[in-house]
């Protein structure tokens, strides 16, 4: 299984999703904190991270903190995105159950194609409403829902990797010194997009303050 260019399997793509998981709560990640959370003994957390570590994707060393690289972060966002979708198709469109389709997503997640996981983005993505409007047109503390992303294949998975999914709340920040390049809070992440990218997406037109 190959995720985001690497040789990576569930296996690891699982403990990826639990530092990250672990470090959205904390500050550092212990081992020990990632074997209760993963569910497994230390001794197999230990190797894991070893591997992690040759691929670039965790900072790690024995008896240290364990934290992700900033390619180690990417990666498992684009995991964790995965696993969203899948999650949420299974549900809407099948009628599986919340606690089934949760299970499923985790090991289906893996195995998709990036075309399967655009068809999915666009059938969420017709299902949303028709009154929008495009994220470059609204100013720092606006905040919209994302109704779909308009662009190639290619543009839409970069940005879909990022976590801009159908349905997410999204709020505009600020903008770079340059003028073009825009810093926007999806899900509580700060997320920063180009010019380009901040075209492709298209937001409800139901906005307010972000402190609302």
């Amino acid at each position: 299984m190959t995720q985001a260019g690497l040789d990576l399997s569930p296996a690891l793509a699982d403990y990826l999703l639990t530092i990250r998981r672990i470090l959205s709560n904390a500050h550092v990640a212990r081992v020990k904190e990632i074997a209760i959370d993963a569910g497994v003994s230390m001794a197999s957390v230990t190797p894991a991270l070893k591997r992690l570590a040759r691929m670039g994707l965790v900072e790690y060393r024995a008896r240290a903190f364990v934290a992700l690289t900033a390619r180690g972060q990417a990666t498992a966002r684009r995991v964790q995105v995965r696993h969203e979708l899948v999650e949420r198709f299974l549900r809407d469109a099948l009628g599986v159950s919340r606690e089934q389709a949760a299970s499923d997503a985790c090991v289906a997640g893996h195995h998709l194609s990036d075309e399967a996981i655009d068809r999915i983005v666009r059938w969420l993505e017709r299902r949303s409403g028709r009154d929008h409007r495009r994220l470059s047109e609204m100013a720092p503390g606006e905040r919209g829902e994302l109704v779909y992303l308009n662009g190639s294949s290619p543009m839409r998975l970069l940005m879909v990797n990022k976590g801009l999914l159908p349905g997410v709340a999204v709020t505009v920040l600020r903008e770079e010194p340059n003028g073009d390049d825009v810093w926007v809070d999806c899900n509580g992440e700060e997320i920063l997009l180009s010019a380009r990218e901040v075209e492709t997406v298209i937001v409800s037109a139901r906005v307010s303050g972000s402190g609302s």
